[in-house]
């Protein structure tokens, strides 16, 4: 199971879009097992379904983004979760120079 990011604007356009970050089943676990310690924003990201889209829209990007930087610390021992954190902001950064949004797509 694993939830893919695209910058987009409706999920027609995810079908062609490169730009992607994939969030896979070992990171949403540990984010997941760690939701009681981790800040409330976090919540954006773990209670994601796997097998669902959900579309963040100009002001969740930003939401992300926040989420992305404050975890980066919490799982600063983490390569894994850094190169995660780090590539999804990447997304962030993208969707909201293009002015678009991040649709997360369930397998």
């Amino acid at each position: 199971m694993a939830v893919t990011f695209f910058v987009a604007d409706s999920l027609a356009e995810c079908i062609n879009n490169y730009e992607l970050v994939q969030f896979d089943e070992d990171i949403h676990s540990i984010i997941w097992n760690d939701k009681a310690n981790l800040p409330e924003i976090a919540k954006i990201l773990y209670s994601l379904d796997p097998f669902d889209v959900k579309c963040f829209m100009a002001s969740e990007v930003e939401d992300l983004k926040i989420v992305c930087s404050e975890l980066q610390l919490v799982y600063r021992d983490n390569e894994q979760m850094i190169n995660f954190f780090i590539s999804l902001m990447k997304l962030c950064n993208i969707a909201c120079q293009q002015k678009k949004h991040i649709i997360a797509v369930g397998d």
